[in-house]
């Protein structure tokens, strides 16, 4: 599972800066275009491609979210293609 705030390969917590009071305990489950899901802090605007699931909260309730619902770590577009036959 990808921990790690959406392009910047950063821990999601290494910058409280620029938060109000209390917004930097806040997070969101986030999702991009490929179904990949991460962690990140909800007061920081989203990077391109990356898109809010609705999933507001604190850490470890996100990361259960995430856990429930990327069941499948490959890329969309990987899980998509058509199986070959084996052998």
């Amino acid at each position: 599972m990808n921990t790690t705030g959406p392009g910047n390969g950063t821990a999601p917590g290494a910058d409280a800066g620029g938060a109000a009071d209390g917004a930097a305990d806040e997070y969101a489950a986030v999702v991009n275009d490929e179904g990949q899901y991460a962690l990140w802090r909800a007061w920081r605007p989203l990077p391109g491609g990356w898109h809010p699931t609705g999933m507001r909260g604190d850490r470890e309730r996100c990361l259960a979210y995430i856990e429930r619902k990327w069941t499948d770590m490959r890329p969309r577009s990987l899980r998509d293609e058509p199986q070959q036959p084996a052998g």
